[in-house]
């Protein structure tokens, strides 16, 4: 299972349980954010061979894991941290 967490409150979460995952401004994302920071389609997030993988949908900010940039698809591990 995929859990979205904020670092400030990681009691609330989100189960995400559909793939893949885009993360962006536009409501036609699987996971909106209305924030000005964020791109309007700004990461996604897929599976390839039951392992999980972000990466970057050209975002004028950046898209990093565990405050890495991301300027590939990048594997995700268990407590990593994403951000956009």
């Amino acid at each position: 299972m995929l859990k979205l967490q904020l670092v400030e409150y990681p009691e609330r979460f989100i189960k995400l349980t559909a793939l893949p995952i885009t993360i962006g401004r536009d409501k036609g994302n699987s996971l909106a954010v209305d924030d000005p920071s964020i791109s309007d389609f700004h990461a996604e997030v897929t599976e390839s061979a039951g392992e999980l993988f972000v990466s970057d949908l050209l975002s004028e900010s950046g898209t990093f894991v565990n405050e890495q940039r991301v300027v590939a698809p990048s594997h995700l591990q268990p407590w990593d941290v994403i951000r956009v």
